[in-house]
């Protein structure tokens, strides 16, 4: 009897936790869910196989948090949340990028990669630029580096689409 009880007790552990990640998935920095958004990103870039795959991993959380500073804007107590996407968002971007040039070097094929991150930094740009033009003094140098971030991304993005596909072979 006791080994039922707590089969139905992790049962029910399991399915709330479940529950909980998926509620999750829309939350925002002012949320109480957001940690445990936070937490599900990070598995999600730590069980990433290979460069390529973090590097894919880093550029849809970096959409994730363009999408929450979009989302952000005009909401109470928005500078400090505002501000903290977009260090976030930099963060992703910046290892998105980092994951395509060892990729890269190792003579992995990411064209495709290399296309979104450059499609993602043209639209980061806008973005940033609108939710800059709105946002709190206090947010403004957070969002002026992840404007910086995205930009070098898509510099990088442009070089690395005209260079040879390095050490692949053909």
């Amino acid at each position: 009897m006791p080994a039922l009880i707590m089969a139905i007790i992790l049962g029910l552990t399991t399915a709330a936790g479940g529950g909980a990640v998926y509620a999750s998935q829309d939350a925002l920095p002012d949320s109480a869910l957001y940690p445990v958004k936070q937490m599900v990103e990070s598995v999600q870039t730590a069980v990433a196989a290979g460069p390529e795959g973090r590097a894919a991993a880093h550029l849809a959380l970096a959409e994730t948090k363009l999408k929450e500073l979009d989302r952000l804007q005009g909401r109470p107590a928005a500078a400090q949340h505002l501000a903290a996407a977009a260090d976030r968002l930099a963060e992703h971007q910046a290892a998105a990028d980092a994951g395509l040039a060892q990729a890269k070097a190792e003579g992995k094929d990411v064209d495709a990669l290399v296309a979104k991150l450059g499609a993602n930094a043209q639209r980061h740009q806008a973005v940033l630029q609108r939710v800059l033009d709105k946002a709190p003094d206090q947010a403004k140098p957070a969002l002026r580096h992840a404007m910086e971030v995205s930009q070098r991304g898509l510099q990088n993005a442009i070089e690395r689409q005209s260079e040879p596909h390095g050490n692949r072979s053909e």
